[in-house]
């Protein structure tokens, strides 16, 4: 196996928890690992710190696998799915969707796999787990049978490592792509191969349940950037008496209408196809709402457009906030690392300064347990969720 060797004094970062080897941080190299090739890392003077994934060209230069001295083979992706697997059914034991592995959060950087019931969607974003993809299917379908497994490599991240994009079933019945998965009493018909992100938006599942504590009967909800209808579903369960959710994708759009006929509140959610950055005031113009639900997408992938970022949450929730009856309720997240809780809240704080308005948080919320946050690694933590009231 090749060392890479660490600068003196680049290990603390590592030592913290951290699982990635910047590649400025490297003083010299044993050998010459090829990319994706797993290598040793060590100090400069021959403490060994892990093994990790090796890329040459990449500004990550190498992602911890372990801090131990073990063979990175078929019996250690099998523990580590194992171990990933069995911590979600202990706590989700009747769950048919689910994140089954997060990335470095799972000690399995660069992989991300959702079960979605009978399907299983894989996304591989580093060059080294790419070399491991058939042995992971294997251990998966070996570990919980699928019906199917689909590639979904279709994450700008893949162009960082120099792979291709993709979208395509790996193993099993094509026909299978497409499952019902549920969360509580709502249904969803979704698509695991054709869904936005690897399949569906799992990680505000629990945020979609906790929202709907706060609706009352007969309330008008508007639901912005609504995807496949997930808040404004759970708000009709609630009881709400009229539901406006909007996107400007025609494909989740239908598959929302699909959902709420199967939910049997077709006639309760009005879906309007729209460019909500746009044409947000517009929609909301003669419009007074109990509650509005705004989920938009990362606005910013790295620290030098977080002023844009800032002003555009702002201009939401400005917008939001003036349609809002007095006590009504606002719910907002951000899905960006980049976005600090402390910058999100002041675009909130500066938006009701703004309305004249004053608001109090009523809930907090982030990530269900299956997207953990790895301690020492901040980027790990990207979704903020807040429901707020008017005064």
């Amino acid at each position: 196996m090749n060392t890479i060797y660490l600068a003196r004094h680049r290990d603390k970062r590592l030592k913290r928890g951290h699982p990635w080897v910047f590649s400025n941080e490297i003083t010299q190299i044993e050998g010459k690992p090829s990319i994706g090739e797993v290598v040793r890392i060590c100090r400069m003077d021959g403490a060994y710190l892990g093994v990790g994934l090796y890329h040459p060209h990449s500004l990550i230069a190498v992602r911890v696998l372990s801090r131990e001295e073990v063979t990175i083979d078929r019996f250690f992706f099998r523990e580590r799915l194992i171990q990933s697997i069995r911590s979600r059914t202990l706590v989700y034991p009747e769950a048919d969707a689910m994140r089954l592995v997060h990335s470095e959060s799972d000690d399995l950087p660069g992989l991300i796999i959702d079960k979605y019931n009978k399907a299983v969607s894989i996304q591989v974003n580093s060059a080294g787990m790419e070399r491991f993809i058939d042995v992971i299917a294997d251990i998966i379908q070996e570990l919980i049978d699928p019906e199917v497994i689909v590639l979904r490599n279709d994450s700008g991240l893949r162009h960082l490592e120099g792979l291709d994009q993709e979208q395509k079933v790996l193993r099993g019945d094509p026909e299978k792509v497409t499952q019902y998965i549920h969360e509580g009493e709502v249904t969803y018909y979704m698509n695991a191969l054709l869904g936005q992100k690897t399949g569906f938006y799992l990680d505000q599942r629990e945020n979609r349940a906790h929202l709907a504590r706060f609706i009352n009967e007969g309330d008008h909800v508007f639901d912005a950037f609504c995807n496949e209808g997930g808040f404004a579903l759970h708000a009709a369960r609630a009881g709400a008496g009229r539901i406006l959710a909007a996107d400007q994708s025609t494909d989740v759009l239908r598959r929302a209408e699909e959902n709420a006929r199967l939910n049997k509140v077709e006639h309760l959610i009005e879906f309007r196809q729209a460019d909500l950055m746009k044409e947000l005031n517009s929609i909301l113009s003669n419009n007074t709402f109990d509650v509005i639900n705004l989920d938009p997408p990362n606005f910013t992938r790295s620290k030098k457009h977080v002023g844009t970022a800032r002003q555009a949450y702002r201009k939401l929730h400005q917008a939001a906030i003036e349609h809002l009856k007095p006590g009504g309720v606002l719910a907002s997240a951000s899905c960006s690392h980049h976005i600090s809780e402390e910058t999100f809240l002041e675009s909130v704080l500066l938006a009701a300064e703004r309305s004249g308005k004053a608001l109090k948080i009523v809930f907090r919320g982030s990530h269900p347990f299956d997207h953990p946050v790895l301690l020492g690694m901040p980027e790990t933590e990207y979704l903020k969720f807040f429901i707020f009231q008017i005064l």
